[in-house]
């Protein structure tokens, strides 16, 4: 996708959290953290709760994104060109990236000695959310709610957007019975893979948190399963974009012509037996 991407000279962030994975590992890689790996020792507690501030920070903006965009999505659908921000779409910014630096803040303040929270710093596993404390569990229970919202919001927006679409396209068939509904269908399948991979990249996230929240506990299991989903979310859309772009389009263009063929082929062969029988 990125090679398609320079190809294009189109330059877009498709995921804020895959993206960001180079810039922690970068981040990571100085010598105080990388001599405490080397000696086998987990970082500095300063060094852990810097790294999942970030972590946090990006993971939250993130959430907040997919919300937003389901949300436009829903609205433009339903309202087209009346629904603007206008000059203040500078707001979307503001939420998307000033919602988790807030968290971020809030859940670390203890670093700049300003109250008491101390979530962020070590667990058994990795650099985030203490759970030995009650701030980190409340935390991971707002974290996991986020996540489950990330997955249900935009699961609404897209059923409300497949209903109006799907009103939209028995409209136009009553219309005209030569109607072409091949765009609604194609909308309706992207809608459905990114749901996909929505659900696919935080029921992990959403699952640990839960599980954190109701039994305190961290079963290895759901350590790996939310390990292995969350740094999914890139590759995953690499592929679908791949497939969509690549593969089914293809299919869908070759199946669109060879219709057109068959029935031009059709009307020739009409227009001769109507001229031979004249």
């Amino acid at each position: 996708m990125f090679c398609d991407l320079i190809r294009n000279q189109k330059w877009k962030i498709y995921n804020l959290y895959g993206s960001s994975q180079l810039l922690l590992e970068c981040f990571a890689f100085n010598r105080s953290p990388l001599d405490d790996l080397l000696k086998g020792d987990n970082p500095s507690d300063l060094i852990c709760r810097i790294l999942g501030g970030f972590l946090s920070v990006f993971m939250f903006a993130e959430l907040f994104l997919i919300d937003v965009m389901a949300l436009f999505m829903l609205l433009t659908v339903y309202y087209g060109n009346r629904f603007s921000l206008g000059s203040y779409d500078w707001m979307l910014f503001v939420v998307v990236i000033g919602g988790p630096i807030c968290y971020s803040i809030i859940a670390g303040a203890d670093l700049f000695d300003q109250c008491s929270v101390g979530a962020l710093g070590h667990d058994y596993y990795w650099c985030f959310l203490d759970i030995s404390v009650l701030a980190g569990r409340i935390m991971w229970s707002i974290t996991a709610a986020a996540a489950c919202l990330c997955v249900a919001l935009p699961a609404v927006c897209y059923y409300l957007i497949y209903r109006r679409l799907k009103e939209h396209a028995n409209f136009m068939k009553e219309v005209s019975n030569n109607a072409n509904t091949d765009f609604t269908a194609a909308i309706i399948k992207k809608l459905l893979v990114f749901q996909g991979i929505v659900t696919f990249t935080f029921c992990g996230i959403a699952s640990y948190g839960i599980c954190i929240a109701a039994f305190q506990t961290e079963p290895t299991g759901l350590v790996w399963l939310t390990v292995l989903t969350i740094n999914s979310g890139g590759w995953v859309n690499a592929v679908a974009y791949y497939l969509q772009e690549y593969v089914f389009s293809s299919r869908d263009r070759s199946k669109v012509e060879a219709s057109k063929n068959s029935t031009g082929n059709a009307s020739k062969q009409a227009s001769k037996t109507a001229i031979s029988i004249v």
